[in-house]
């Protein structure tokens, strides 16, 4: 009886998956390749088609996600600033829960895969484009 209690305590645990631990650094989004497709970009001005760039640059030079047991610290560009925020998270199956600490705002993703070397995470957004886009990260020193 007490082996089946325990098994249905773990059983509703979050499952840990030790390769998330570490720092990453992101390489690519998806979603920036999509809005470099679309017609605002492709026929608008070069003056902002230089600033859209000038921040996907900023985004992909310091985005970095470093996950702790059950903390993450990761960076955001807000208004063309790099902001840093902390974070609970947890992993429930395949899906990342992040829930900031600074500021009332949750945000989940969609683990798509991870090795000691990749990260692929889908952020899961009000509005979810076909396919999801994705966010894939290089394990930083």
């Amino acid at each position: 009886m007490l082996y089946t209690i325990l098994i249905s305590f773990l059983s509703i645990l979050p499952q840990e998956n030790p390769l998330l631990l570490g720092k990453w650094k992101m390489q690519s989004y998806d979603a920036i390749a999509k809005i470099k497709l679309t017609p605002a970009y492709i026929f608008g001005d070069d003056e902002s088609r230089k600033r859209m760039d000038a921040r996907f640059k900023l985004a992909l030079d310091s985005t970095f996600y470093y996950f702790k047991k059950d903390t993450l610290i990761y960076t955001s560009i807000e208004s063309n600033k790099i902001v840093h925020r902390t974070a609970l998270w947890e992993l429930k199956q395949d899906t990342i829960y992040i829930n900031e600490l600074e500021r009332n705002y949750k945000r989940k993703a969609i683990l798509m895969s991870v090795n000691t070397n990749e990260l692929v995470i889908s952020p899961i957004t009000p509005v979810q484009s076909n396919p999801p886009s994705k966010m894939r990260f290089k394990r930083a020193n």
